[in-house]
């Protein structure tokens, strides 16, 4: 299965460069994954949100939306993993 992201960036129609910052993801159970470069106007970093799992604006490393979006699916993926092994140790 390919991971396919949306340009969800939301362009005000002065808008002349129509350059994405904002990526999002929609995965069955969990919900929308999104990269953004928008936080309050600070364009330098890509973030992750994804409040079903308690995600809200973490930075990223990654410099290109390719390798934002990478380490954004390796992030949910341990999150997800870390949360398996929690309910595991309950029995």
């Amino acid at each position: 299965m390919s991971v396919v992201w949306r340009d969800a960036t939301s362009y005000s129609a002065s808008d002349k460069d129509r350059t994405p910052r904002t990526w999002d993801l929609k995965i069955p159970e969990i919900g929308r994954v999104v990269v953004t470069r928008w936080k309050g106007g600070d364009l330098s970093k890509w973030y992750l949100v994804c409040y079903s799992l308690g995600i809200d604006y973490d930075a990223l490393a990654g410099f290109t939306p390719e390798e934002a979006q990478d380490e954004a699916v390796g992030v949910i993926y341990r999150k997800l993993g870390a949360m398996l092994k929690a309910m595991e140790n309950l029995f």
